[in-house]
């Protein structure tokens, strides 16, 4: 074998400093200080370990090289095995590394088979960061999970030893959902380029953004240290099992009923109840507690998410992803006239020129321009609009209309930064609701309609907005 012509002039080297090597029982409550998890550089190639309590395996790339061992302390004993046989005597044997004290670097040893002399396993150093051994801090309640979730690798490395009573920020519950995204689909993610935002260059973010599980709180800040809400928590974690199972049953039929359901955001109640009807996160006491409302409960941490309720969230993720992949979405109702047909018709807001509706494909074609938005609420239940602000929005739901109030459900949007010449992918918009009046005045007919979260009474240019039906 290749191995043993180069291994003669490392014995010789050698020979005079080795002591024979004594193989023995790991010492499962003795893991050392630093993890051996991670990728290296050694003489026989580049190595990459996975550690699960300790328990050590992994490859390296010389002859395909195989290595699998126990930890004592900071030493890691084993076997080493390459192609063609990964047997001995030839393809396999014994093999010893012990870690530095800083965790950067390893001394090792290896032999053909259980006897005989040792070479030398030299050049071990770490790429990227050392990851601390001390197990995490956890509630007597969690643990078990915990360590469930440990063995899944579902926990990442910013979060190993840390205390996880603490309430978890941004940046951790995205490293979580990452890894959660990873595990589960086997994708190998890359960041996003360029790095959009100015409060974060984290890899990981960028990964979870490049796939559609991150979401900034603006175009160009993260805010990676600030805690995490419960409400926050839900839609970011739909987000992610749905590109996990994307065909799975995501409707609300079902979900339970919180007696503190009013407080949740109405963008974030469509994931609160699906997230829920799931068993991903389980309500206290009647109450999904989805945010502080009172200066009261934002001072005593209420509706924080702590590290180690984030891990459990994705433990339950990942152990019930095959029963969402299974579950079918129900059938869609046949479409129903709205209740009253005061918003029939379309209604303009602002100046827009250019472009035509194309029935067959649904949307504006050949560029628009200007500055407003246009409805058109069509009597069949169903309605289109056009936005235009910086980029071109075209939005497509149904709607229905009770008691003065219009409800949009099944939205969905799609953005072209050209004037609505070429469009971008459809994405699933959260349902909505505003009031509205529709009137008559010296112009004509008008709509006029409440801005997010606005009660009557409406006043235009101060909770609402005038579309003139055109």
């Amino acid at each position: 074998m290749k191995r043993k012509l180069l291994a003669v002039l490392l014995i010789l080297a050698l020979v005079t400093c080795v002591l024979p090597l004594t193989v023995t029982a790991a010492a499962v409550e003795d893991l050392g200080t630093y993890s051996w998890a991670g990728e290296w550089k050694t003489n026989w190639g580049d190595m990459v370990l996975t550690q699960n309590g300790a328990n050590v395996s992994g490859t390296y790339t010389y002859d395909q090289g195989k290595i699998s061992g126990t930890i004592s302390g900071n030493t890691l004993t084993g076997t080493w095995s390459e192609a063609p046989s990964y047997a001995p005597p030839n393809d396999a044997g014994e093999v010893e590394f012990v870690m530095s004290a800083d965790g950067q670097s390893f001394t090792g040893k290896w032999r053909y088979g259980s006897e005989g002399d040792w070479g030398g396993w030299d050049g071990g150093t770490r790429v990227g960061a050392v990851i601390p051994q001390t197990p995490a801090k956890a509630s007597s309640w969690a643990q078990t999970d915990i360590d469930k979730a440990d063995g899944y690798g579902l926990i990442p490395a910013s979060l190993k030893g840390a205390d996880l009573t603490k309430p978890i920020t941004r940046e951790e519950f995205t490293e979580i959902t990452l890894v959660l995204y990873e595990k589960s689909t086997g994708v190998k993610t890359t960041p996003f380029s360029p790095n959009p935002f100015t409060d974060t260059a984290n890899p990981k973010i960028l990964k979870a953004y490049n796939v559609g599980i991150a979401k900034g709180i603006s175009a160009t800040t993260y805010e990676p240290k600030a805690l995490i809400n419960r409400e926050q928590v839900a839609a970011i974690l739909l987000r992610t099992i749905k590109r996990m199972a994307p065909h799975g049953d995501y409707s609300t039929a079902g979900a339970p009923t919180f007696t503190d359901q009013k407080d949740v955001s109405d963008w974030a109640l469509e994931s609160v109840l699906v997230i829920s009807r799931l068993g991903i996160i389980r309500g206290v006491d009647g109450k999904f507690m989805p945010r502080a409302t009172t200066t009261a409960q934002q001072a005593a941490g209420y509706s924080n998410t702590t590290r180690e309720q984030a891990v459990l969230m994705s433990l339950r993720a990942f152990e019930n992803l095959d029963t969402i992949k299974a579950s079918t979405p129900p059938a869609a109702p046949p479409p129903a006239a709205p209740a009253g047909a005061s918003v029939v018709g379309t209604w303009t807001l602002g100046a827009l020129s250019g472009g035509q509706f194309n029935a067959a494909t649904g949307k504006y074609e050949g560029g628009a321009t200007g500055l407003g938005m246009v409805y058109t609420f069509k009597p069949d239940g169903t309605y289109t609009a056009l936005a235009i602000w910086s980029e071109a929005i075209w939005l497509t739901g149904k709607y229905s209309v009770k008691n003065d109030v219009l409800t949009l459900t099944e939205r969905a949007a799609e953005e072209s930064n050209d004037g609505g010449k070429t469009w971008g992918a459809k994405e699933t918009l959260p349902n909505a609701t505003a009031y509205f009046i529709a009137g008559t005045d010296e112009a004509g007919k008008y709509l006029l309609l409440g801005e997010e979260g606005a009660t009557p009474p409406l006043v235009e240019k101060k909770n609402a907005l005038k579309y003139l039906n055109s």
